[in-house]
C-alpha cells in the first residue's frame, strides 16, 4: 500500500489520480492509495502547493506551482481542476502545455477531456517543435481532434522573432488564416483561405495550402526560382512533392522560358527492401528549334542476396546539345548499363551491356562503340590459409560493336601469384609473377588499319616491389622509400590487334608502381624497368601536415608502344611528384607534378591551395590551376565570403589561359540570410560555344521562406 505524508499534503503533495476509477466516500488517504493500488494505467502525477478537494470525493482544485505529469501530455498553471468522475481537467492562468508529441502550448485556459487526449485552448500560442527558430501558430481557439489532430481557428503562422516591443506587423513574414489543422503525426499544417503577409501587408492569397513545419517529407509545393537569360530568356521554375508512401515519392517540375517554353520534368524514388529506383526525365517541345526535345535518367537496382545484384543505370538524350543546353553540363558522353554482379570473399562475377551516346560535335554517332554483352570473371585462391600469399585467375570477354566500323570480340585472362613478406627490420617485400594471354577475332571496316581474323598474345611478367619505412624518434616524420623491378619481354602490342579502351596513358603519382599502367585491356606494358620513388610524410598518421614524394621509371630497353606517351615515352621517365602542406585546419597547399628529367621543365602541373573551410557558411577561398603540356592551361577559383551572420557573397570563375584567357564560366551570388528567410541573387556567364549553345548571361532570384521545406 502506498504511504502518503499529511504534512505533504498541506504544503506540496503528490496525487497520484486514476483517471476514471472511483474513489471511497468520504475522501481519504487511505481510500485513495487503495485505489492507486488497484490499477497501474492512466495515471498522471500532480503536485502543487495547495489542493481542495469536493464533498463528492470525485473532484480536486490545486492551486499555486501546479504540476501534472502523464504518458498522455503534462501541464503546468496556476490552478488545475480536475473530476475523476468524468475525466474532464480545467487549467487556468500561466497555463503551459506539452502533450505526448512534445508540442508545447502557452494557454490562457485549457479544458481537457476523456483522460486529456480531448480538448480545447483559448487564446494560444503554439510551439510546434523545440530549438532555434521553433514555428510559432497563434490562435484564438485550438481543439484537439483527435490524437494526431488540432484544429485552429484565426491563426497566424511564422518563424520569426519579433524584435524588442515589435507587433505581429513588424515581423517579416508571417501566414495568417481563418482555419488551420495541423497533423502531428505527418509533421504539416493545413490552411484554409490563407494569406501571406510581408512586414503586415498581404501579398498573396491562397485558398488552400499546407507546408510542413518539422523536418519530415510532406506533399506541397516546393520554393519557386525566378531568373533570366540571354539564351533562354524569364525564366520561372517550381516543383510539385508528393510522398505517396514513406519509401515512395514522385516530384512533378516545370520551368517555363520565354525564349524557349514549357520544360515539363518528372521524378520518382522508391527504395524497398531489396529494390531501389530513381527515375528522371524531361521534355520541352522548344520553341528556338521548334522542336520536341528530352531526356531521360534512371537508376534502378535490386539486390538478391549480400553482394548479388541487377541494375540499370542510363541516361539518353534527344540529341547532343539537349544536356548543355538545360543543364549545363559539357559532357562528351552519356552511358546507359545494364548489369548483374555476384561476389564474396575470394568470387566476382559480372555480365553487362553498355551503351554509348556520343555528344561530341565532330563525332560521328553511327562509329560510336558499344559493348554487348561483357562477362568479368576472378577467383583467388589463399595459399595454406595465409592473406599474405594468394593465386588470382581472372577473365574477361567483350564483344564491342558499331553501326560502321570495326566489330570485335576479346578474351583477355590472367593467372597470377602474389606473395608479401615482412623482414624483422621492417623491411616489405611484395613479389608478383603472372601470364596473361588474350585471344581477338576482328571484323574490320573498309578503312581500318586491322587485319580480320583471329589474333592471339601472351604476356609473362614478373616483379619485385620493396619498400621500408623510417620513422624519427619524435614520431612526426616518416620516410619511406620504394624500389620495384619489373622482367617482361618486349612487344606485345602487335598492329593486328585493335586499340579500343588503351587509348589514355599518362604516368604519375598514382600509377607510377601499376604494372600495367594502360587503361583497359587492348594494350599492355611490356618490357624490363625499374621504378623507383621517395616518400616523406610529416605529422600524424590522422593528420598529416606536410608530405613530399618523388618518383621514377626507367627501362631498360626501349618500347615503340610509348613513342607517344605522356611521360613515359624515353628510357628514363619524366619525374613525377606530390607536395602537400596543411599546416593547420584553414590553409592547404598541393601540388602534384610531371616534369622532365633532362631539362627540368613542367610536363603537367595541377596545384590548388585553399583557406578556410566550405562548411557552415564559413568564409573560405579555393583556387586551382592546371597546366599540360602543348594542352589545356586553367584556373578554376571558387570562394564565400561572409560580411557577417546574415550578409555572404559566394563566387566562382573558371578561365582557359591558353586562349587569351578567355572566360569559360563566371558565377556570383549575393545571399541575405535572415532568421526566417533566405533571399539570394545569382548571375552566371557562360563564356563559350558548343555546338549551337551560345555564350549567354543568367540571372536567378531564390526567395527561400524558412521552415516551409526545401528539397
Amino acid at each position: 500500500m502506498a504511504v502518503f505524508c499529511k504534512k505533504t499534503f498541506k504544503r506540496h503533495l503528490i496525487l497520484s489520480l486514476v483517471l476514471g476509477s472511483s474513489f471511497g466516500t468520504p475522501f481519504s488517504v487511505d481510500a485513495l492509495a487503495e485505489d492507486i493500488q488497484k490499477t497501474e494505467n492512466n495515471r498522471f502525477d500532480m503536485s502543487a502547493d495547495h489542493f481542495a478537494y469536493g464533498d463528492d470525493g470525485k473532484s480536486v482544485t490545486a492551486s499555486g506551482n501546479v504540476r501534472i505529469l502523464s504518458a498522455e501530455g503534462s501541464i503546468w498553471a496556476d490552478k488545475v481542476s480536475y473530476n475523476a468522475k468524468d475525466g474532464n481537467l480545467v487549467a487556468e492562468g500561466n497555463v503551459v502545455y506539452v502533450d505526448a508529441n512534445n508540442i508545447t502550448a502557452f494557454v490562457d485556459k485549457i479544458e481537457l477531456t476523456e483522460n486529456m487526449k480531448k480538448g480545447v485552448m483559448h487564446h494560444i500560442r503554439l510551439q510546434i517543435r523545440e530549438g532555434e527558430n521553433a514555428p510559432i501558430l497563434v490562435a484564438e481557439r485550438a481543439e484537439h481532434i483527435d490524437r494526431e489532430n488540432m484544429s485552429l481557428i484565426n491563426v497566424a503562422y511564422s518563424p520569426c522573432t519579433l524584435c524588442a516591443n515589435g507587433t505581429d506587423d513588424d515581423l517579416p513574414w508571417k501566414i495568417r488564416a481563418s482555419e488551420v489543422t495541423y497533423n502531428d503525426a505527418k509533421g504539416y499544417v493545413t490552411y484554409n483561405d490563407a494569406y501571406l503577409d510581408v512586414y503586415g501587408t498581404p501579398v498573396m492569397y491562397v485558398p488552400w495550402f499546407r507546408h510542413p513545419v518539422r523536418e519530415v517529407a510532406v506533399n506541397g509545393l516546393l520554393p519557386p526560382t525566378f531568373g533570366m537569360s540571354t539564351s533562354n530568356g524569364f525564366k520561372v521554375s517550381s516543383a510539385y512533392y508528393n510522398r505517396i508512401a514513406p519509401n515512395l515519392d514522385t516530384t512533378t517540375r516545370m520551368t517555363y522560358m520565354s525564349k524557349r517554353g514549357y520544360l515539363f520534368g518528372p521524378e520518382m524514388r522508391y527504395q524497398g527492401t531489396n529494390l531501389y529506383t530513381d527515375l528522371r526525365a524531361g521534355v520541352i517541345n522548344d520553341d528556338k528549334k521548334d522542336v520536341v526535345r528530352s531526356h531521360i535518367n534512371s537508376k534502378a537496382e535490386y539486390v538478391f542476396d549480400t553482394g548479388e545484384r541487377l541494375g540499370l543505370v542510363g541516361e539518353i538524350s534527344s540529341d547532343d546539345a539537349y544536356i548543355d543546353d538545360f543543364f549545363k553540363r559539357n559532357d562528351a558522353y552519356l552511358t546507359t548499363e545494364l548489369y548483374y554482379e555476384k561476389a564474396d570473399e575470394n568470387n566476382y562475377k559480372a555480365l553487362s551491356a553498355t551503351r554509348y551516346q556520343d555528344l561530341v560535335e565532330t563525332s560521328e554517332n553511327s562509329a560510336t562503340i558499344h559493348t554487348l554483352p561483357r562477362f568479368e570473371y576472378e577467383h583467388v585462391y589463399q595459399v595454406d590459409g595465409d592473406s599474405a600469399k594468394y593465386w588470382t585467375t581472372s577473365a574477361d570477354f567483350t564483344a564491342t560493336n558499331r553501326n560502321e566500323g570495326d566489330t570485335v570480340q576479346r578474351l583477355a585472362t590472367e593467372v597470377s601469384y602474389r606473395d608479401t613478406r615482412f623482414t624483422n627490420s621492417g623491411n616489405r617485400f611484395a613479389f608478383e609473377a603472372s601470364l596473361r594471354g588474350d585471344i581477338y577475332n576482328v571484323n574490320t571496316d573498309i578503312n581500318s588499319t586491322a587485319e580480320d581474323g583471329f589474333q592471339s598474345r601472351f604476356v609473362p611478367q614478373v616483379s619485385l616491389l620493396w619498400d621500408r619505412s623510417f620513422i624519427s624518434p619524435s614520431g612526426t616524420h616518416k620516410m619511406t622509400p620504394k624500389a620495384m623491378f619489373i622482367a617482361a619481354p618486349t612487344g606485345g602490342n602487335p598492329d593486328e590487334i585493335p586499340n579500343e579502351d588503351s587509348l589514355a596513358y599518362e604516368l604519375d603519382t598514382n600509377n607510377l608502381f601499376d604494372t600495367n599502367r594502360f587503361s583497359g585491356y587492348d594494350r599492355v606494358e611490356t618490357g624490363s624497368r625499374v621504378i623507383y620513388g621517395l616518400d616523406n610524410h610529416w605529422g600524424t598518421a590522422a593528420d598529416i601536415q606536410y608530405r613530399v614524394f618523388l618518383g621514377q621509371s626507367i627501362r631498360l630497353q626501349s618500347d615503340r608502344n610509348f613513342d607517344n606517351a605522356r611521360g613515359d615515352d624515353a628510357k628514363q621517365s619524366d619525374i613525377v611528384g606530390h607536395l602537400e602542406a596543411s599546416p593547420s585546419d584553414l590553409f592547404s597547399l598541393r601540388s602534384t607534378f610531371r616534369i622532365n628529367q633532362s631539362d627540368m621543365q613542367a610536363k603537367r602541373m595541377d596545384n590548388s591551395f585553399s583557406i578556410g573551410h566550405n562548411t557552415n557558411n564559413q568564409s573560405y577561398f579555393r583556387a586551382t590551376h592546371t597546366f599540360v603540356e602543348n594542352g589545356p592551361e586553367e584556373l578554376h577559383m571558387r570562394g564565400r565570403y561572409a560580411f557577417n551572420n546574415r550578409w555572404a557573397f559566394e563566387g566562382e570563375t573558371r578561365k582557359d589561359l591558353e586562349d587569351d584567357g578567355r572566360t569559360l564560366m563566371t558565377e556570383g551570388a549575393i545571399v541575405l540570410t535572415e532568421q526566417c528567410y533566405r533571399l539570394a541573387f545569382r548571375a552566371q556567364r557562360r563564356g563559350y560555344e558548343t555546338q549551337d549553345v551560345p555564350p549567354s548571361t543568367d540571372y536567378t532570384v531564390n526567395i527561400e521562406l524558412l521552415t516551409f521545406g526545401s528539397e
